[in-house]
């Protein structure tokens, strides 16, 4: 066992047919706001969700 054989043995690339990403859903969220620059920083935030 070398070096190169056990660094292989972490990155071995498998298929798994088994686990499947659950679709995308789409929620609604309600904020309230006082003024413009809350209105910016939430769809800021919500833009950069994943």
């Amino acid at each position: 066992m070398g070096v190169l054989d056990k660094l292989s043995d972490y990155f071995s690339v498998s298929t798994t047919t088994g686990k499947r990403r659950k679709p995308m859903q789409t929620v609604e969220i309600k904020v309230k706001m006082d003024c413009d620059g809350c209105e910016r920083r939430v769809r800021n935030s919500v833009a950069h969700m994943k």
